[in-house]
């Protein structure tokens, strides 16, 4: 006997546009999980200006149609695939002060001043260009480092997630929840993410 399909709420996307292109469908088939992979039943997924890049079409890595937009999730674990072994124990401490920035054009000259002699500026996000003098990343030996999600390897990603999963479970790390949208606001939420002056908090939808 065939087992039924099962079905999930999901936004898909056909083509690149604008938020009106972020189509709610409550149809989609549910995946299973294939090598080295699991399924999360997600409850709340994280809502990102690089999102609106990819669905209109501006990034540089361009997805295959159709798509589900969003890389980070809240949720749990229903079917592990084969293979899947779980994550690296983290690196721990390294001891050179970095900063994390979102907002390189705002804030990466004074970002600059801020560091410690050896540190890194890692750059993770930028809304237009900047001016910065050389000097203040002379003076301290300071290093100016992009990242793209996209490019981590396997074994980044696994650290990544046990570093996360530490500092939440040590008490370090509080995850601070802003805008909170249903899912079929999904295009509002598009909006939203490009047009305000500022977040206080992750924007998430909730599913």
């Amino acid at each position: 006997m065939a087992t039924e399909q099962k079905l999930m709420r999901a936004i898909r996307v056909f083509e690149f546009g604008g938020p009106e292109v972020l189509k709610f469908q409550s149809d989609v088939a549910v995946p299973i999980p294939k090598d080295h992979q699991v399924l999360i039943k997600v409850y709340a997924c994280g809502v990102n200006p690089v999102d609106t890049y990819i669905r209109s079409g501006t990034y540089g890595r361009k997805p295959h149609f159709p798509f589900t937009p969003g890389f980070d999730v809240a949720g749990v674990i229903e079917a592990v695939g084969d293979n899947v072994s779980g994550f690296k124990k983290s690196v721990g401490e390294k001891g050179i002060d970095v900063i994390i920035e979102m907002l390189a054009n705002v804030n990466l000259s004074n970002d600059l001043k801020l560091l410690s002699n050896g540190g890194r500026v890692v750059v993770v996000g930028s809304r237009g260009s900047v001016e910065i003098s050389p000097s203040d990343a002379m003076r301290k030996e300071a290093s100016i480092i992009g990242v793209a999600l996209f490019n981590s390897t396997k074994e980044e990603f696994q650290q990544f997630a046990a570093a996360l999963q530490a500092g939440m479970e040590i008490g370090w790390l509080i995850p601070v929840i802003g805008s909170q949208y249903p899912l079929e606001k999904v295009a509002q939420a598009h909006e939203n993410i490009i047009n305000s002056s500022g977040a206080n908090g992750k924007m998430i939808l909730l599913i």
